[in-house]
């Protein structure tokens, strides 16, 4: 995804958030997605700018349903993922985790 494209959805996604009432105080949001990745960085990982099924997923990692489900809720909460159609996708946030934090470690 080229940086101008990348910028463009990143505008189009807080506007998004503004709008539902998601945007916090950077604190309080910091912390979520700190104690979200703790547990979930292997998850992104995987996904990476793929549009991923719940089932290949859950096959990836050998989860029930109802852990999968926790864990995609809780990085959907913390704006990393968004559900679209019957799959997953990293949000703008997400995918500048993994470009900032996971590949470079």
């Amino acid at each position: 995804m080229n940086n101008k494209k990348f910028l463009k959805r990143k505008k189009r996604w807080l506007k998004k958030l503004e709008n539902e009432g998601k945007l916090q105080n950077p604190k309080v949001d910091h912390n979520r997605g700190l104690m979200v990745l703790q547990n979930r960085r292997e998850i992104l990982r995987f996904m990476g700018i793929n549009v991923m099924r719940i089932d290949k997923i859950k096959s990836q990692f050998n989860l029930s349903d109802s852990v999968i489900v926790f864990h995609l809720t809780m990085l959907e909460q913390a704006l990393f993922i968004e559900r679209i159609n019957k799959g997953w996708r990293l949000t703008p946030r997400g995918i500048g985790y993994l470009k900032n934090v996971e590949l470079r470690t």
